[in-house]
């Protein structure tokens, strides 16, 4: 919980520190603690720090969503790499994630 209002307060640092310190407590992240760092990466603008989380997320065993792709394609500015990787990802982007493809190529 206090990830989440972290993340929502944009708040990227505190949030990092957070899940550091669960880490060495040895609390396991789950989808929650991972939507939030990735919602407070895009908001940073730290795409390279957006795709260590996501990384991390798949190593944990923790499939994405539509939701973490969003944010993915939030903080990336979308080009071939970015967009050839979601079609390899085992989640399949939706209607919205599309839609923000789109939206990023036409605003080129």
């Amino acid at each position: 919980m206090q990830m989440m209002d972290t993340a929502e307060r944009g708040k990227y640092y505190s949030c990092l520190a957070i899940a550091a310190r669960m880490k060495t407590e040895g609390v396991r992240p789950d989808y929650s603690t991972y939507s939030a760092l990735m919602q407070a990466a895009a908001r940073e603008g730290a795409w390279l720090d957006a795709w260590a989380i996501f990384d991390d997320m798949l190593l944990v065993g923790i499939k994405p969503t539509a939701a973490i792709f969003n944010h993915l394609l939030q903080v990336c500015d979308i080009d071939l790499p970015c967009f050839l990787f979601l079609g390899f990802m085992s989640g399949r982007p939706n209607s919205n994630n599309l839609h923000n493809i789109c939206g990023k190529l036409l605003r080129r």
